[in-house]
């Protein structure tokens, strides 16, 4: 992802602006302030966390229908999933200072830039792409898939 640079930041009389300011406080020279928000992601405990979900679940995937319908319980682990990121997007928010409406506010400045322009240099489509990955049920069962064929 392309790095922000003063021209590129929202005007300061928009709401996307301090939301910028807070975020680009945390990104290395050259890099990129949805960058240093992703990589929060990485963080150890949220691996493990992620890591002993998928592993502890994975032999249920193995289980194919005849009729190539899923179980139930499959739903019920991807919603599972789905709060686990949820609840680590919250705590990078907080500990950035942002609310979920100014980050909402923040990605909108994002897209509607992208859109404008026509282009993508923040990378904003791969940062949301990133971002809501774990919301998709066939990206799930694909990670959960991929786990149970290494047992």
């Amino acid at each position: 992802m392309a790095g922000y640079t003063a021209s590129t930041s929202p005007e300061p009389e928009e709401p996307a602006h301090a939301v910028w300011q807070k975020l680009h406080e945390f990104t290395p020279p050259g890099g990129s302030c949805l960058q240093s928000f992703l990589d929060r992601f990485v963080d150890s405990h949220f691996q493990w966390e992620i890591s002993t979900f998928v592993s502890n679940r994975a032999h249920e995937f193995l289980q194919v229908t005849d009729d190539g319908s899923h179980q139930l319980s499959w739903q019920e682990y991807h919603t599972d999933y789905r709060c686990i990121f949820e609840n680590q997007t919250e705590q990078i928010l907080s500990q950035l200072g942002i609310t979920e409406n100014e980050f909402v506010s923040f990605c909108s400045w994002l897209k509607s830039r992208a859109d404008r322009t026509g282009e993508d240099s923040d990378g904003f489509y791969m940062f949301l792409e990133s971002l809501t990955a774990s919301e998709d049920y066939d990206s799930f069962l694909a990670v959960m898939r991929a786990e149970a064929q290494k047992k």
